[in-house]
């Protein structure tokens, strides 16, 4: 799922670096007459401001195996790794992103879990530096729910409605066969741990 959310976030932030800045403040303002109509662009033909919008150097980073990960040390010094990091040095601003896989009925405890597992590190960050960090959890059920908060996440960062909710569907797949397999081997006593799980999407 990790990976999946890589891909996505990858091509993401490729395409938001290729963009053009969004001014910080309105530059035009129209004014219609009073008693006359308008006209409203659709929902998805908007281009609505997100938590991207205002810089185009975001850096990627992700903690899957052999990433040789580390936490940006010009950000702050820590041995703490969150499953994403996305930071832009010119906004001095770093996104966190923190998934986690539990019980559908233990998913908002372990959202508190994980946000009180990086909140020391939020304060440090703030603390001790120039940096504006900001934690946003995702929380996808092993029979393959994904919480309200998790599509909000990818909204937030600017996935359109529909990369997000084909993102969704696909990490709700992945949970539901990695869990099914897991169930199928739970009698087994020898386990690969070289072996994927799942083959890739």
């Amino acid at each position: 799922m990790l990976s999946l959310i890589h891909k996505a976030l990858i091509a993401h932030t490729e395409s938001i670096n290729n963009m053009q800045l969004k001014p910080t403040k309105p530059t035009l303002i129209t004014f219609v007459k009073a008693g006359s109509e308008t006209h409203q662009l659709r929902a998805e033909n908007q281009m609505q401001p997100h938590l991207l919008s205002y810089a185009n150097d975001w850096k990627l980073l992700v903690d899957l195996p052999d990433s040789n990960y580390v936490f940006p040390p010009e950000i702050y010094s820590t041995n703490e790794r969150p499953d994403i990091i996305i930071w832009s040095p010119k906004l001095k601003t770093v996104i966190l992103l923190e998934l986690t896989c539990p019980a559908e009925e233990g998913i908002q405890a372990a959202k508190i879990r994980k946000q009180s597992k990086y909140m020391p590190l939020l304060d440090n960050i703030s603390r001790d530096s120039t940096w504006k960090p900001l934690l946003l959890t995702m929380e996808v059920g092993v029979r393959g729910f994904v919480a309200s908060s998790t599509r909000q996440v990818f909204l937030k960062l600017g996935l359109q409605r529909q990369v997000a909710a084909e993102l969704c569907k696909k990490i709700s797949i992945a949970a539901a066969k990695c869990s099914y397999t897991i169930y199928l081997a739970s009698n087994s006593k020898l386990w690969d741990r070289k072996r994927p799980i799942l083959d890739e999407f």
